[in-house]
């Protein structure tokens, strides 16, 4: 009986062994590889430091702006939450706006139309959408033009299978105009309940200071 229980102590012995061994040798090969990441990390590091001396570096241009705590952003309020929208927003006068565009129709960047000319634009298409007397807008001369223009007009509403009440119009707006040394021109485009559209080119000139409207084309646009 005994012998039988040192002859198992004696094969658990040499059993054990070589795992002792290879958990040993496992050891060591992790050791080796730490030491080695030591010293490429070291020697990494040092090439860098060393690069880094040699370099000739510029002067940091705001080298606090990346840290810097914005609090507020000038042209936004200080209740506002500052995101990069909002940032971008309060900054449009260093960027070009961008006006929308109308297919058949142009751009709707009406910037550059201003002053005189737009007042009789605006009483002109007012007066026109409210059924008013808009003759007083027209230059003397040329008042034909208007009397030609509401008989066309009337004719279309006469012939169309809408109706003559389904063409009131309700709103209007303007195109980018073009002007120059001999010309200015704008294009409204009228808006009626029978979601039709009528298009005029509106033609200004300056009569001694004062801007009156001299020719009407127009043409009528089916809504898409």
């Amino acid at each position: 009986m005994k012998k039988t229980f040192f002859a198992r102590i004696i094969v658990s012995f040499f059993v054990s062994m070589p795992l002792f061994f290879s958990l040993g040798g496992c050891s060591q090969a992790t050791e080796e590889i730490a030491a080695d990441e030591e010293s490429d990390e070291a020697f990494l590091k040092q090439s860098v430091e060393a690069k880094s001396a040699e370099t000739d570096w510029a002067e940091a241009l705001a080298s606090g702006a990346l840290t810097e705590k914005h609090d507020s952003v000038a042209g936004i309020l200080k209740s506002v939450r500052i995101t990069q929208d909002n940032v971008f927003a309060g900054r449009q006068d260093t960027f070009a706006p961008i006006y929308p565009y109308i297919d058949g129709f142009g751009s709707l960047d009406i910037s550059n139309l201003g002053g005189d000319a737009k007042e009789v634009l605006d009483g002109f298409c007012d007066g026109f959408i409210a059924g008013e007397n808009v003759f007083s807008y027209m230059s003397s001369p040329r008042q034909y033009e208007l009397a030609l223009f509401l008989y066309d007009l009337k004719e279309h509403i006469s012939a169309s299978k809408r109706g003559a009440k389904a063409h009131n119009f309700t709103s209007y707006i303007y195109a980018k105009p073009v002007i120059s040394d001999e010309l200015f021109l704008e294009t409204v485009r009228f808006k009626a309940d029978s979601g039709e559209y009528l298009d005029v080119d509106i033609y200004l000139e300056n009569e001694g200071g004062v801007w009156r409207i001299n020719q009407l084309d127009g043409k009528w646009q089916d809504e898409k």
